[in-house]
């Protein structure tokens, strides 16, 4: 399957590759020898008027060009153009052959071209593809047809070499600026019949075109030549049935090196609910796993036993282990259909599987079953075959083990959360805490946050800063290093002052709000993608008061909680606890009295 148009790109980059000139094929339609152009005659010479007209795009009326280059590695390329009016249409058959480190390429097609799009035939091995479309084919715009109209004063006529040469020259081509170092045309009869021209990229390329005229014979195919398009597979189709998992659905996969067989059956499903993939595979030998994979993260289930799971995390994420089909997804061009077998094939291609380094197959063929969709691949090479399968599409389901079933690794043990909870990690810390209150119609009545950063070692130094609804500023220090504590505020004036502390120790107050959560381990779930645990309904006491909370939610990090979050409606009113702790030792100084 090749590109069905020489595009602006392709024709730069073989021309980026060609360093000089080929002998030209005269060779017309049908395969006859034609002679070679008249011979160019001593005082050729053409006036503006009949330079402007020699490059009129009328004269692609009847008219065969043929490029022809030569590079680096014996890479080699031949494009020759016909292009003839007819009935009103103009008609293109274009044939482009490259030859590149002992291989050579083909591409043939033809266009027929009116106001309302084109008519185009794309040969393959199997015949010629016919279809349509609203592109226009543009013999300029592919680099086959250089308009030099209007350059006449940027040449200079050499009389030894009967040629008119210009350096540097600027064209306009398919909307972008092309600068050629240099370039020579030759005229015979006041017609263009050759034109080369240098292109500075890399290294210096060099492009000749013959030019003939009244001799474009352009044959379409037969009906017996059509190759039947309903058996293609259009690249979007392609990269529809293999650029990702299909949902819902089992693959059977076998390796075989001839003599024995591997096989192992995955089944991949998409839980709508949850927005994961879920991938159950059943090797040929070791435990069965199950992957939960939903964004960058996933985890494994390995069953050890009957009803007995273990779940971890899973760092691969999605690697080709699961299906190797999606590795082929870019590689469109590479095939082509195979009428005996109905399958597509390619030969000699790499293949990156996950992070690994390409690995040659010399020979994958892709099949497809009557909705267009995968129904087998295989991939063989030095003997072995990997073949995977398809079944099952739409009616495959994989179902988590129960929460009763796991041994949940990915989640922290009770030792683990009490240790989190040890009075031991609240030394230097900074807890910041916000309280919430919204109203029925949803505007915010009530904020406050509380920013109390503290120390601890032979005592305790507290710095509390609160804003209540961003316009209430209350800061203060509490330094229990001394005895009695000191207590630090501003007056009205804004100075600080200092006074004895006789009341409630801050330290254990901001502490209780979270060892509140230390015993009530068995009450939250922990949520793997969130990474958090999460509980409903749950009842916490603050200040001495039960309250029950509709939702909580805890966040851990290297073994100490980081943050929580409570929220409940009551009375019309929503209320929404927040808080952070950072366990970056503060830095903290008393102010001057």
């Amino acid at each position: 399957m090749k590109k069905l148009l020489v595009t602006l790109v392709l024709f730069v980059a073989a021309l980026c590759l060609f360093t000089g000139c080929l002998e030209k094929t005269d060779e017309t339609e049908d395969g006859t020898q034609q002679p070679d152009p008249p011979a160019a005659v001593t005082g050729n010479t053409v006036t503006a008027e009949e330079w402007d007209s020699a490059f009129n795009k009328s004269i692609l009326s009847d008219i065969v060009c043929e490029v022809t280059g030569q590079g680096a590695n014996d890479s080699t390329v031949v494009i020759r153009l016909a292009a003839k009016e007819e009935d009103g249409k103009m008609v293109y058959h274009l044939k482009n052959t490259m030859s590149y480190a002992g291989s050579t390429s083909e591409n043939e097609e033809i266009w027929i071209c009116d106001e309302n799009g084109s008519v185009y035939y794309r040969k393959y091995e199997q015949g010629w593809i016919k279809n349509t479309t609203e592109m226009q084919f543009s013999a300029e715009n592919n680099f086959l047809f250089l308009n030099f109209s209007g350059k006449y004063s940027s040449f200079t006529y050499n009389s030894e070499t009967d040629t008119y040469t210009a350096q540097n020259l600027t064209l306009t081509l398919n909307n972008q600026q092309i600068t050629y170092p240099a370039v020579s045309v030759k005229f015979n009869n006041k017609r263009a019949v050759s034109v080369t021209v240098t292109t500075s990229g890399e290294s210096i390329t060099q492009a000749e075109y013959a030019i003939s005229y009244g001799n474009a014979v352009i044959t379409l195919p037969s009906d017996e030549e059509i190759w039947d398009q309903t058996e293609v597979i259009t690249a979007d189709e392609w990269n529809s049935a293999l650029s990702t998992f299909m949902r819902n659905h089992t693959i059977t996969t076998v390796l075989s090196n001839g003599a024995t067989e591997d096989t192992a059956v995955k089944n991949i499903a998409f839980d709508e609910n949850t927005g994961a993939w879920l991938i159950k595979s059943i090797p040929a030998t070791g435990p069965e796993n199950i992957y939960e994979i939903k964004d960058d993260k996933a985890f494994i289930y390995t069953k050890t036993g009957e009803n007995a799971w273990i779940k971890e995390n899973f760092t691969a994420g999605f690697n080709y282990d699961f299906c190797y089909y999606v590795h082929i997804a870019d590689k469109y061009d590479y095939f082509v259909y195979d009428k005996e077998q109905d399958a597509y094939i390619a030969q000699n291609v790499e293949i990156a599987f996950g992070k690994a380094d390409p690995q040659p197959f010399e020979e994958i063929k892709v099949v497809f079953d009557n909705q267009k969709r995968v129904s087998s691949v295989s991939f063989s090479s030095g003997g072995y075959v990997i073949t995977e399968t398809m079944s099952d599409y739409e009616l495959t389901t994989v179902t988590l083990p129960s929460k009763d079933e796991i041994t949940d690794k990915t989640a922290m043990s009770l030792q683990q959360w009490e240790s989190a909870f040890d009075r031991k990690n609240f030394t230097d810390f900074t807890f910041t805490f916000t309280n919430s209150k919204t109203n029925s119609d949803s505007s915010v009545t009530t904020q406050e946050t509380q920013n109390a950063v503290m120390t601890s070692g032979d005592g305790k130094i507290i710095h509390v800063l609160t804003d209540l609804d961003d316009s209430v500023n209350n800061e203060r220090y509490y330094d229990y290093t001394l005895s009695p504590p000191v207590y630090y505020t501003k007056n009205a004036s804004g100075a600080w002052e200092s006074s004895d502390y006789d009341g409630e120790d801050y330290y254990e107050y901001i502490l209780a709000q979270i060892l509140v959560f230390g015993n009530l381990y068995d009450k939250f779930d922990y949520d793997s993608f969130a990474d958090k645990y999460v509980c409903e309904n749950i009842d916490i006491t603050l200040g001495g008061e039960v309250f029950t909370f509709d939702k909580a939610q805890l966040k851990f990090s290297d073994g100490k909680i980081i943050g929580f979050s409570m929220y409940m409606i009551n009375n019309d009113m929503e209320f929404l606890i927040e808080a952070e702790i950072d366990y970056t030792k503060p830095d903290l100084t008393l102010p001057l009295v």
